[in-house]
């Protein structure tokens, strides 16, 4: 049984540039390399030439195409007395479109959802 190990990315960078610098396949690079699975060298190259050296940093379980929610703006509570039209109207704007981003949310998570049981008489 194999234990996963987990290679530097200065390694990775090493196999890449002795596969390339040789003409070598992926299966080839493996084997010089004593790697169990060629396919994590076709992979590292891709990250290569999309992200660079910091592609090989990436870990195992990361996953590159989810990226951090946008942190949603902070409120300011709004003081009734000093806020003027045009700022009561933009605040109605905002209310409405989240009310209406929640219907939407609601809906389609009750249409993913199994149908209640009909019950007989």
């Amino acid at each position: 049984m194999r234990v996963w190990k987990a290679h530097s990315a200065e390694f990775k960078l090493s196999v890449l540039k002795h596969m390339w610098d040789n003409a070598l396949s992926y299966r080839q690079a493996a084997a010089v390399f004593n790697l169990p699975n060629a396919s994590h060298i076709g992979e590292w190259e891709r990250r290569h030439k999309r992200d660079g050296f910091e592609g090989l940093k990436r870990r195992r379980n990361e996953n590159p195409r989810m990226k951090a929610l946008p942190t949603p703006p902070t409120r300011v509570p709004v003081d009734e007395t000093n806020c003027s039209h045009n700022d009561l109207v933009e605040e109605v704007k905002r209310l409405r479109a989240e009310n209406a981003y929640l219907k939407k949310l609601k809906a389609l998570v009750e249409s993913k959802s199994p149908a209640p049981a009909k019950k007989r008489k």
